[in-house]
């Protein structure tokens, strides 16, 4: 796990999920496509408000299902204590309401489990760009407008097309 002292002027991306090898997948897939990009682990919610407060990551990947907290809760917690951040909602369920109650939750999008590592590098990727764009931050990974992982399109396309979705539809 990547632990650096401070990632407030990089992009950084912060794994919330209390299943250790689900959470070590999803670093290594994501360090490995994006070389040099931060990728923070917490198991839990205490530990994940910690760090958001200590590094303003760019992007939490937020299971719904912690053992000491409500993910649902912590993504409203974290958008309205620091909204440059980006927090994608990850879960197992499949409730039909569940993705309603993500979006209320302001998180961006809401990934299933099931289909966790078809969507991750893509949904990465553009959520980085996107911070990237919004808050005019010089990422150490490479991560471009250009770069081969999510199309190549430009964040402004990104939002036009629904590809990431920020607030209200």
């Amino acid at each position: 796990m990547s632990q650096p002292t401070s990632v407030r002027c990089e992009a950084a991306v912060l794994i919330v999920e209390d299943h250790a090898p689900m959470r070590e997948a999803m670093r290594v897939l994501i360090e490995r496509s994006f070389p040099g990009l931060v990728v923070i682990e917490a198991p839990d919610g205490a530990t994940a408000l910690k760090v958001v407060e200590a590094h303003e990551p760019s992007l939490v990947l937020m299971d719904i299902n912690l053992p000491d907290a409500n993910g649902l809760d912590l993504t409203r917690d974290i958008v309205m204590q620091w909204p440059g951040t980006f927090v994608v909602a990850i879960s197992m369920g499949t409730s039909a309401d569940l993705p309603e109650r993500v979006k209320a939750a302001g998180a961006v999008q809401f990934i299933g489990k099931d289909t966790l590592f078809t969507t991750l590098l893509p949904l990465v990727g553009a959520a980085l760009t996107m911070t990237n764009w919004v808050k005019g931050l010089e990422s150490h990974s490479a991560i471009t407008d250009e770069s081969p992982l999510y199309g190549g399109h430009p964040a402004q396309h990104l939002l036009e097309t629904g590809v990431l979705r920020v607030g209200q539809d």
